[in-house]
């Protein structure tokens, strides 16, 4: 959850997603009625897209694509190690090798499976959500290669790795995986993390699919900073096509992405690891 965010950012978001002539402050009642039909027309609005989409979904006669053998390995090399400790976030290009990279991007889900976000400041499409303690989306049977990847990611072997990377006295286990999808007008607000308030080392990846490297800034390349207005920069994506972005959440700094611009788009996964303690029950 997003938290300790700017009101200069939140009225981007505000006008990204309700408009210009939506009111941003008063404590007039004539106002305060006004801002709630915004509200609730933008909520129609998203609830409208995603029955849409669910309908859609559900219409379409999609056949799992058949699994071609192919080995998947990670890049976590000792460069990226030594800028983790110094700094708490590093950036890796070629973070999988190229022949599963290639195949996730051609077997990229279809658009009716990603649900808008209802909330401004994390304005965009999620979908295939899976969490520890949680039911989980039953969708990703019909995209094997992303079978194939959830299970890598929650395996022993990237266990092993993302511990020997990061070093920590506790063990740190795998907590969610989401696949996301940005365009035109999606947004993330430059905040912290809630976990930010236990003071524990937790670990948020980045891992960028596809976008639109000749634009990075307004592709979704979500950036570090030191401040919540994203002015005093910390780290930034180099390109969007098989790479990853990683942050201590518990770090004092900010991340986000500016509003993706026309033409402008960003294909990427997130995953979390905690520390095993803090990890709930099913």
């Amino acid at each position: 959850m997003a938290h300790n965010f700017s009101d200069e950012q939140l009225r981007i978001a505000e006008i990204n997603a309700y408009g210009k002539f939506y009111p941003h402050k008063s404590k007039l009642l004539v106002v305060k009625i006004i801002r709630k039909i915004f509200i609730n027309y933008y909520l129609i609005k998203v609830n409208i897209i995603n029955l849409a989409r669910k309908i859609f979904f559900k219409l379409q006669l999609i056949k799992k694509t058949e699994l071609i053998g192919c080995k998947l390995t990670v890049n976590f090399n000792e460069l990226a190690k030594k800028q983790m400790e110094e700094k708490q976030c590093t950036f890796i290009e070629k973070f999988f090798n190229n022949d599963f990279y290639i195949l996730l991007l051609k077997n990229f889900p279809t658009k009716n499976i990603f649900f808008k976000q209802k909330k401004i400041v994390q304005n965009s499409y999620s979908a295939l959500i899976y969490q520890t303690n949680l039911n989980n989306d039953d969708k990703i049977i019909f995209f094997p290669y992303y079978v194939k990847l959830y299970e890598f990611l929650k395996g022993y072997e990237f266990e092993n790795a993302v511990n020997n990377f990061f070093g920590n006295k506790e063990k740190l286990k795998l907590y969610s995986i989401g696949t996301h999808y940005s365009e035109e007008n999606s947004y993330l607000i430059p905040h912290q993390d809630g976990i930010i308030k236990l003071n524990k080392n937790t670990y948020n990846f980045i891992y960028f699919l596809d976008g639109e490297d000749d634009d990075i800034e307004h592709s979704g390349g979500t950036e570090i900073h030191e401040d919540n207005n994203l002015q005093k920069l910390i780290l930034k994506p180099s390109t969007l096509k098989n790479s990853c972005l990683i942050y201590n959440s518990s770090a004092d700094f900010f991340h986000g992405y500016k509003v993706l611009k026309k033409n402008c788009f960003r294909k990427a996964l997130t995953f979390q690891f905690l520390p095993e303690a803090m990890i709930p029950p099913r």
